[in-house]
């Protein structure tokens, strides 16, 4: 299982522009399942509850990891 809670600021300063201006602060939720013993598959949705008028409302990201 994945946990993480996250705050990154923006690149740029100074526009004027709020959205482009301020950073942006989000949760991720996920899990790692072995699909066998040279293969992972890792799946996890990323929220931005606490900046919900900036980027994408729900992001799903999906990994498959090989270890040769």
């Amino acid at each position: 299982m994945h946990a993480q809670a996250s705050a990154d600021t923006s690149p740029l300063r100074g526009t004027g522009l709020d959205d482009v201006d301020g950073g942006v602060r989000y949760v991720l939720l996920g899990a790692s399942v072995a699909l066998s013993r040279t293969a992972d598959l890792d799946v996890a949705a990323v929220e931005n509850v606490f900046s919900p008028y900036r980027g994408a409302d729900l992001a799903i990201v999906v990994g498959v990891r090989l270890n040769l």
